[in-house]
């Protein structure tokens, strides 16, 4: 009875009614019978999740012939060495099935406006094969040296995966002038000929929101990739190959890799690739495991009163002793906050988010460290020192209050190492937790306002 009346409603109800229907009872919907396929393909097929995987092409060009006009979300899947799906294949520009380009070029889809594309390198970090020089064991140690913009076409064209990168970036170049927002994820750490070009930069300078996430790891005994010079210099040309360009975009979002945080400038430091001059229409900001630093507030400090919402995610200062740690240039969370708070006065919001609580002991860093799975609390043993016990009764009797993340790279691996000893005398000190009142007054301030207007 109940389908029998879904059947005789309206086209424009039936459409209305799947508005209130996730992605997946839509789709059981529309597979009921060729009237609600017809009325809910614009619904069903309004997002296309592809990769590149040879044996996926028949079925991507199938759905396209179809459904094209329908799709204004494409999620792309670059797989730029051989997959565990295909074996022992090397995949290739020539080996690429032509749809490939037809769904990044977007000649296949005209009315894309949102773009994610994710890199896949390699199956493991630490199997070679056409990853890098023989030799050089694969993994990390693509970037074992710098290299020049003039070395760039030779390693495109004598190993496949930088040419398919930088095909790949090509195509997304020269489509079509509709695409409005990119997400580029897991990108590896290298430029390509393809970023140099004016239909790179004309295409970024178009976006209005973009967001890029950073390939890193180790080497599978504990080298980090920025113990390499190249990883750092692929951080530093992010900004010659993104972010300079997009000169209209309002939401930007930077992810780096959390074993290899970016920010500062020091031994195993670059400073965000971002400079003052840089995103100058810039409203909601994302940053995702950087250290705030002085390349960051010198760009807020040129877009005064101009964010609205600044979001940090597993974000650390770098201490409060430049003389201390891989960083040459440090910024404590108090003087970041306070620069936060005089140069963005319209900000309505602003989150500060830690993967975990920040450490106040040894033991307490290393608890569980390397386990997956969900985050168990530590439970801090009776005898500690009386300065930690007292950090820990000032938080529990005052929820309000919370610790504020200090960190270093190790100079030899370049893991993460919290300063527990700097988390103490920052708590201690009250500094951080006054300017962070501060900001998250304004905040809400700003936020009450916006609602009564």
């Amino acid at each position: 009875m109940a389908f029998k009346l879904l059947s005789d409603l309206p086209a424009e109800l039936l459409i209305r009614v799947s508005e209130f229907l996730d992605a997946k009872d839509c789709a059981s919907l529309s597979a009921a019978n060729s009237s609600f396929r017809r009325f809910l393909a614009s619904t069903v097929y309004r997002g296309l999740r592809a990769t590149s995987l040879p044996e996926h092409a028949e079925i991507l060009e199938q759905i396209v012939t179809k459904h094209a006009r329908h799709i204004h979300t494409l999620h792309f899947e670059l797989y730029l060495n051989e997959s565990e799906e295909s074996g022992d294949n090397t995949y290739t520009v020539s080996s690429t099935a032509p749809i490939v380009w037809d769904l990044l070029s977007r000649r296949a889809l005209p009315n894309v406006s949102t773009l994610t594309i994710t890199f896949f390198p390699q199956p493991d970090n630490y199997d070679g094969g056409g990853w890098c020089d023989e030799g050089l064991g694969g993994g990390i140690y693509i970037n074992d040296s710098e290299e020049s913009i003039d070395e760039v076409p030779e390693a495109e064209a004598n190993f496949p995966w930088r040419a398919l990168y930088s095909k790949a970036l090509e195509s997304i170049a020269n489509g079509p002038k509709t695409l409005h927002r990119l997400e580029v994820l897991n990108l590896p750490p290298k430029t390509t000929s393809a970023q140099q070009t004016p239909e790179w930069q004309a295409m970024l300078g178009g976006l209005e929101e973009f967001e890029l996430s950073l390939w890193g790891g180790d080497n599978g005994v504990g080298w980090h990739s920025n113990t390499l010079p190249g990883y750092l210099d692929s951080i530093e040309n992010l900004r010659d190959s993104f972010f300079r360009h997009l000169m209209k975009a309002t939401t930007v979002k930077l992810v780096a890799h959390p074993d290899n945080p970016i920010g500062c400038e020091g031994m195993r430091q670059v400073f965000i690739p971002i400079q003052p001059k840089d995103l100058p229409n810039v409203q909601h900001l994302t940053l995702h495991d950087c250290f705030v630093d002085h390349a960051l507030t010198a760009n807020l400090a040129k877009k005064p009163g101009q964010l609205k919402s600044f979001h940090l995610n597993n974000c650390y200062s770098a201490g409060n002793d430049e003389n201390f740690g891989t960083a040459h240039t440090v910024l404590t969370w108090s003087e970041f906050f306070s620069t936060l708070r005089q140069t963005q006065p319209n900000l309505s919001d602003f989150i500060l988010k830690d993967k975990r609580t920040p450490p106040l002991t040894h033991d307490e860093q290393f608890y569980r460290a390397g386990e997956e799975g969900p985050v168990v609390p530590y439970e801090p043993p009776d005898q500690e020192p009386e300065n930690v016990k007292a950090v820990r009764k000032g938080l529990q009797e005052h929820p309000s209050r919370r610790l504020f993340t200090y960190t270093t790279l190790d100079d030899k691996y370049g893991m993460v190492f919290a300063y527990e000893e700097v988390n103490i005398e920052a708590f201690m000190l009250g500094e951080d937790q006054k300017e962070f009142d501060l900001l998250v007054e304004m905040v809400e301030g700003n936020r009450r306002e916006g609602r009564d207007a």
